[in-house]
């Protein structure tokens, strides 16, 4: 099943097996709108399915004839270069293209762990998205579930000498999100792992070795064209996220300062009104010397205060267009991820 986690970084994951997303704590961009700066003062996804019972674990290549692809899964095997065998394992596994409402219906749903796709002994279920801004899911999400048909059908000890090399990848590519999405996927059943890694290493990591690569060479023409696909859905989402992160890092500083302005402001005005009271007085008084004696002084420095008022408020202006973008590209990422949240309480189960 492909999974993802941390909706901040979607990383593209994915029992046989599945794909999943399960938000990371603190790695996603708070979605809350930020808020504007007044006017200054004197302001002019269940457990991944285990193997099958009775599911082949023959390495050999099936001899029955393939069904053929439809279109859509005929597009996706080109797009991801695949082999011959592999687009005959894919068209046997009955490839299904889902949407978020009926998703539950082919795959196991934990309340808060999202599902890409899964595959199950003949039949492999995908999420179907369609926003050009999330390109390449739906197609890495397919390799990814096809490499899960693929691991069933090796022989065990294939797939021992597999899980060595695999897990010898693992620990030279490991990132901290790829490490938490195999601590979910250690928790929710250990002895999936080794088919989880099979399929994402195999879809989203380059570089594996000669070993790996000749491997994965039965199941891709060029395997960079899947990998490709795969980071440049994730890089949608890392893009989104480092520039809320930026903007937010941005924002905090500048509050911080305005904050400091805005008071210096108001206490430079409160000083200002008691000398304006002081000038009215003398010249209710008629002490007329010491009042013109007072003016020039005054006005300089109401003249210097408004200016320092237009720059601080020119400052604000600035800061809430910022307020403004940064808000944007939240909920522009909030969008995204909705498009692939199939946890129960988004879906309404």
């Amino acid at each position: 099943m492909l999974r993802v986690a941390a909706l901040a970084a979607v990383a593209l994951l994915g029992a046989a097996g599945c794909g999943l997303i399960r938000p990371s704590e603190g790695s996603s961009p708070t979605t809350a709108p930020a808020s504007p700066v007044s006017v200054a003062a004197g302001g002019s996804l269940s457990a991944p399915p285990t193997l099958p019972a009775g599911a082949s674990l023959s390495s050999t290549p099936a001899t029955t004839p393939a069904p053929p692809l439809d279109p859509t899964f005929e597009a996706i095997a080109t797009r991801t270069m695949m082999t011959d065998e592999a687009r005959g394992l894919l068209a046997r596994s009955t490839p299904e293209l889902t949407d978020r409402a009926t998703i539950g219906q082919q795959c196991s749903l934990e309340p808060d762990v999202s599902v890409l796709g899964c595959y199950q002994a003949g039949h492999i279920a995908v999420l179907s998205v369609a926003d050009p801004r999330l390109d390449g899911i739906t197609e890495t999400t397919t390799a990814h579930e096809m490499l899960h048909a693929a691991w069933a059908s090796l022989g065990v000890v294939e797939r021992s000498r597999l899980a060595t090399l695999l897990q010898a990848a693992y620990q030279t590519h490991a990132t901290p999100e790829l490490i938490e999405r195999i601590d979910i996927y250690r928790a929710l059943d250990p002895a999936v792992i080794d088919s989880e890694l099979h399929s994402i290493l195999g879809t989203e990591v380059a570089d594996l070795g000669p070993e790996l690569e000749a491997y994965y060479a039965r199941w891709f023409t060029d395997r960079s064209a899947v990998v490709n696909l795969a980071q440049e859905a994730q890089g949608t989402f890392a893009s989104l996220r480092q520039q809320v992160d930026d903007l937010d890092a941005q924002l905090s500083s500048k509050r911080t300062k305005l904050d400091a302005e805005d008071a210096d402001l108001r206490a430079w005005r409160a000083d200002l009104d008691t000398r304006s009271a002081e000038l009215d007085s003398l010249r209710n008084e008629g002490r007329l010397a010491e009042y013109n004696d007072g003016v020039d002084p005054f006005n300089t420095d109401v003249a210097a205060f408004n200016s320092a008022a237009g720059t601080h408020q020119q400052a604000v202006v600035e800061f809430n267009d910022l307020v403004v973008e940064r808000n944007q590209l939240a909920a522009a990422y909030t969008d995204l991820a909705e498009q692939i949240d199939t946890t129960v309480s988004s879906i309404g189960g």
